[in-house]
């Protein structure tokens, strides 16, 4: 998927950005070791969060601010009920 290992997580006008070992800002998937999840990190909103449409699938993101916001769900039910597969994306053949 993306860059993984533990990133530096900067909040700024409200919003969360991951900077890698580098400095640099993270963008698209990264998996943070720390939180143990993929996040999808947009190069103009920072962490997304709620459904998304990315690549041509929908994911869910965590959008509870609990300290997991942004940890892409996997093997599960969203909490609108829909089913996850294990790479994230929604399955269409399961029902609500």
């Amino acid at each position: 998927m993306g860059n993984t290992g533990a990133f530096h997580w900067e909040k700024v006008n409200g919003r969360w950005w991951a900077f890698g070992a580098e400095g640099y800002l993270s963008t698209g998937w990264i998996y943070d070791t720390l939180y143990q999840g993929w996040f999808y990190m947009d190069e103009n909103q920072g962490m997304l969060t709620g459904w998304q449409f990315i690549n041509g699938k929908w994911y869910y993101l965590n959008s509870n601010h609990d300290g997991s916001a942004g940890i892409m769900y996997s093997k599960r039910r969203t909490p609108d009920g829909w089913y996850v597969k294990e790479d994230g994306s929604w399955d269409e053949e399961v029902r609500r």
